[in-house]
């Protein structure tokens, strides 16, 4: 069985820790991977890019760090989407689905 984490913030939106400081947390608690959700209208193409790469740096044989968004809609709809790598540019939640 895995144990994980799924939709954390790190301070690339608005949370506290470092994608570093999120992973050491983690693995200390015996998670083997981090499904990470930071607000996605934080970003432009520059610090996607970094955020998937630093993710990527930071897994390894013990844990996985798998990059995604927080993308916020119309009406106050929030959708996750995990494991993706790139910004929506919309607000409408089925082009954000897409």
């Amino acid at each position: 069985m895995f144990k994980g984490a799924i939709h954390l913030h790190s301070v690339y939106s608005d949370g506290d820790f470092t994608l570093a400081e999120l992973r050491e947390a983690l693995v200390a608690d015996g998670c083997s991977f981090a499904c990470m959700a930071d607000h996605a209208e934080y970003f432009d193409r520059l610090m996607t890019r970094e955020y998937v790469d630093e993710c990527a740096s930071l897994s390894d044989d013990r844990s996985r760090f798998i990059p995604g968004f927080e993308y916020s809609c119309y009406e106050g709809m929030h959708v996750l989407g995990l494991g993706v790598a790139e910004a929506a540019g919309t607000q409408d939640p089925q082009e954000v689905i897409r």
